[in-house]
């Protein structure tokens, strides 16, 4: 977040277009796109996106004209969104994209609001890259046609910041996560419960008691985990417990750290 492009909504203009493209080693496997995200630097907006994602042999823009032309069937969504401050913002598509793995993808996003708010203005931040993988143009006048894209455009050696949220088909199928605390009465666990596919679980351990502390989190006798908080992406039913065990043992020490442990 610290270069100064701006990414896919320039935080000065009307309309703008741009196109990214991402190898196989940067999406990590093929599958299923349902979704994409960008970091919004600047105050809510609400813009107006068509979003297009192709499948190419192109590995970067060899200058400012090399555009990728869409089609309409590229479409996965057209509508207005909702930017958050500061924050991530989540678009879901209209139409999964299915990704094949092996071929580089274009992702190219057309900014159609036709209008800014003077001040503050937003701001898409991008990233630094390798490679002439971006291109854009943005202007005040002009609603960039994807289909068409014969215009000049910006070759930036950045990288657009988005953010894939890819799924494999033959792995994230979501279930059902059941949480218990060992024992019982030495803490309460949350965030069990049935999860979609793709998504991610958080479950939180708390000590209740006074005399008891968190150790860590097993499955099926294995620790997972030694954080009272454990976020992990859902991808079949689990049976997780967080285990808590007492501060003082009389056969450790004579020492206790909580004298309110010790009974008669």
């Amino acid at each position: 977040t610290t270069t100064n492009s701006y990414l896919p909504s320039y935080n000065y203009y009307n309309y703008s277009l741009s196109q990214q493209i991402y190898t196989p080693c940067e999406i990590g496997y093929g599958g299923t796109i349902s979704s994409i995200s960008f970091y919004n630097g600047g105050t809510e907006k609400t813009r107006t996106y068509d979003i297009y994602l192709v499948h190419t042999s192109k590995n970067a823009f060899d200058n400012n004209t090399d555009w990728i032309t869409v089609g309409s069937g590229d479409k996965v969504f057209s509508g207005s969104v909702t930017m958050t401050a500061n924050n991530w913002t989540t678009i879901q598509f209209t139409t999964d994209f299915s990704y094949d793995g092996t071929s580089n993808l274009a992702v190219i996003v057309d900014d159609n609001t036709g209008s800014y708010s003077s001040s503050p203005h937003m701001a898409c931040r991008v990233y630094t890259g390798e490679g002439n993988q971006a291109i854009y143009q943005y202007s005040d006048s002009e609603n960039n046609d994807p289909t068409n894209p014969s215009y000049s455009g910006t070759l930036t050696a950045s990288k657009n910041q988005i953010k894939f949220h890819v799924c494999d088909v033959s792995g994230l199928q979501g279930g059902t996560i059941t949480a218990t605390a060992s024992p019982a009465s030495a803490g309460t666990v949350s965030g069990g419960g049935t999860y979609a596919s793709c998504t991610e679980a958080t479950l939180t351990a708390t000590e209740t008691n006074p005399c008891y502390k968190f150790v860590n989190w097993t499955e099926n006798g294995n620790v997972v985990s030694t954080s009272p908080t454990y976020t992990f992406k859902v991808s079949g039913d689990r049976g997780l417990v967080a285990n808590f065990e007492e501060k003082w043992n009389p056969s450790v020490t004579s020492n206790p750290a909580d004298l309110s442990c010790i009974t008669s």
